[in-house]
């Protein structure tokens, strides 16, 4: 006998099992054991349905869940998707303040939705959005020949005083090291987590030093210190140029330079977790091997995922370590955003904090949200007609064009995104100037 006819055997059995006595019941047991050489304790598993054996899982015991009901779970997973799948204890810590945000596009929620949401704590969070959750990229550092000249800091993560900032790049080469493609030049303030990307073409070291130039001119704060790692890509003879003598002609002050450790894969902790949590979550592992895309990468990084990692997605900062029985213990803040670092930082300037905070004022995190969306969609559609050899004008960003401030105003619904005015008339973008306007300004 097969066992297929087997488990329809023992089925058959099994329902003649629950509508006999107990004698019956007895019989049929000592039936089942004798055919199919099994315990009696086995028999009456397998006429219950359970083939597969094992120990049953026990049912839950305890109060029922108050976080089950379906407009709960739809109001926060409708605020999970809207901060781009923050972990759980992030979402806990930004939750008051993108909640009136998530209302007033959204529609108004329950007085207990609202209440819930507020109160569900992060490691329920985890256990109520686990179901839901869903190729490391390559390394293209080579050492330089400034090592012996510069010093090496390594591991600091006690800098109280903004400014002091570590700079890493990531390949977009889609894991082909063949030609040319985008690098993602992305600069970490150790004190705030303030976080600045710049998208360049190649590793030439003429757009490094324009792209560091466009992120010293957006930073709230002056630049004090710059720590590389030992790539020749952001570590060369320009850099050093531009942070010590072309700052001594401009009249200001020289700015530290060092550099990490070699092999040390913690050294630069704060800028190789970004690398994560902005080029690789926003950009992916896919190949950008075209200079007309660099105009629009930087569009998508200046105007959309800088203004809204800095201003409404709070991070951890490390507050203190301590040895608990020869074991190194880390002790962190509560999450903030590194906006709320700089405004309650006594190093930055009130006339800077002003400035901040009328732009923060201006931002709208669900607004920033929807033109991340539809920005990171306008990328792919550039790649594809790029790949097939067409032209992608109407959806890459012109160098001559200027690029509207970030509001509350709606989105147009069409090809072009963001932008005001159409661009069909322009002429197509110039491969010898891949950088974005306010690089190329270098304002």
């Amino acid at each position: 006998m097969g066992s297929v006819g087997r488990e329809k055997e023992i089925s058959w059995l099994g329902r003649r099992y629950k509508l006999s006595s107990r004698k019956q019941k007895s019989e049929i047991l000592t039936e089942v054991v004798e055919r199919f050489s099994v315990g009696r304790r086995q028999a009456k598993r397998l006429m219950s349905g359970d083939f597969r054996g094992g120990k049953k899982k026990a049912a839950k015991r305890g109060r029922p869940s108050k976080y089950q009901e379906a407009c709960f779970m739809k109001a926060l997973r409708l605020a999970w998707k809207s901060t781009k799948f923050m972990c759980s204890r992030h979402l806990k810590a930004a939750m008051p303040e993108w909640l009136p945000f998530l209302e007033k596009e959204h529609g108004e929620f329950s007085d207990e939705v609202r209440r819930k949401l507020l109160a569900v704590s992060a490691p329920t969070m985890d256990r109520l959005l686990k179901r839901y959750r869903a190729v490391r990229g390559k390394s293209f550092t080579r050492s330089g020949g400034f090592r012996e000249e510069i010093p090496i800091q390594g591991n600091v993560w006690d800098i109280s005083t903004p400014g002091y900032l570590e700079s890493d790049t990531v390949a977009h080469c889609g894991g082909s090291v063949a030609g040319e493609f985008i690098y993602t030049l992305t600069m970490v303030d150790i004190a705030t987590l303030w976080t600045e990307a710049r998208a360049v073409f190649g590793k030439g070291s003429t757009n490094i030093v324009k792209a560091i130039e466009d992120i010293e001119g957006r930073l709230p704060f002056p630049i004090l210190g710059y720590d590389s790692d030992n790539g020749t890509e952001v570590l060369n003879s320009h850099v050093l140029r531009y942070f010590r003598e072309e700052r001594v002609e401009r009249g200001l002050q020289p700015v530290r330079v060092t550099r990490a450790r070699e092999y040390d894969k913690n050294s630069q902790a704060h800028v190789e977790q970004r690398n994560d949590s902005v080029a690789r979550k926003y950009l992916g592992y896919e190949r950008l091997g075209f200079a007309e895309l660099t105009p629009l990468v930087n569009h998508y990084y200046i105007d959309v995922v800088c203004p809204l990692i800095n201003h409404f997605f709070p991070t951890f900062k490390l507050k203190a370590k301590v040895l608990v029985k020869a074991k190194k213990r880390r002790i962190y803040d509560k999450p903030v955003t590194p906006y709320a670092r700089v405004m309650a930082s006594s190093e930055v300037s009130e006339e800077r904090k002003e400035k901040l905070k009328r732009e923060h004022e201006r931002l709208n995190p669900i607004e920033l949200s929807k033109r991340e969306f539809r920005l990171r969609h306008q990328i792919d559609r550039a790649i594809k007609l790029l790949k097939k050899g067409e032209s992608a004008s109407r959806l890459i960003v012109h160098p001559t064009t200027p690029q509207p401030a970030v509001t509350n105003r709606p989105l147009r619904r069409d090809v072009l995104g963001p932008f005001s005015r159409p661009m069909h008339n322009c002429p197509p973008p110039r491969k010898t100037q891949p950088l974005h306007p306010a690089i190329t300004s270098g304002t």
